[in-house]
C-alpha cells in the first residue's frame, strides 16, 4: 500500500480507497482476474484472484469488493507498451504494472510534452520519462 500513498502524495491527492488500474499482459490476465475478458480500455471491472491479484498488484485491487478495472495489453495492439510490461515481468515475475492518468488533482491529463513537464514540475514526483528521455529533479 506504500505505492498508493506515495502516488497520492506526489501527484494524485485523492481518497485513500480509490485504487489505480493495472495494465496486465493479456496472457497473464487469468493470474490476476477471475473470468476476465480482453479489456483494452479500463472500463470493465473483474473480480481479482486472491492468489496473484491480491498479493502482487494490491494497489490496483479495491479494498472492499476486491474488484479490479484493468487494461489488458495485447502484443499486436500495442507492442511498445507490451514490451515495457514484459521487461518488468522478466525482472519481477509480475505481468502487470500500475497505470494511472498523468495529471495533478483538478487538472486535465498531460497530453503534450509541455503539459507533462509542467505537471512534473508542480508535482512531488522524482522523475518522468518523455519519449527516450528520463527527466529527474535535482536534489
Amino acid at each position: 500500500m506504500r505505492v498508493i500513498h506515495k502516488i497520492n502524495i506526489a501527484i494524485k491527492q485523492r481518497d485513500f480507497w480509490m485504487r489505480f488500474a493495472p495494465s496486465i499482459l493479456e496472457e497473464r490476465k487469468d493470474d490476476y482476474l477471475t473470468d476476465a475478458e480482453f479489456a483494452p480500455y479500463m472500463i470493465s471491472a473483474f473480480d481479482s484472484t486472491t492468489k496473484e491479484g491480491g498479493n502482487e498488484i494490491p494497489a490496483t485491487i479495491h479494498p472492499y469488493d476486491r474488484t479490479c478495472r484493468p487494461q489488458t495489453v495485447r502484443r499486436k495492439w500495442n507492442s511498445h507498451y507490451y514490451k515495457i510490461i514484459k521487461v518488468f515481468e522478466e525482472s519481477t515475475g509480475i505481468g502487470a504494472i500500475l497505470n494511472t492518468s498523468f495529471n495533478l488533482h483538478g487538472y486535465p491529463m498531460a497530453v503534450t510534452p509541455e503539459m507533462a513537464l509542467w505537471t512534473f514540475e508542480n508535482s512531488k514526483l522524482d522523475a518522468v520519462v518523455l519519449g527516450n528521455y528520463l527527466v529527474s529533479k535535482c536534489s
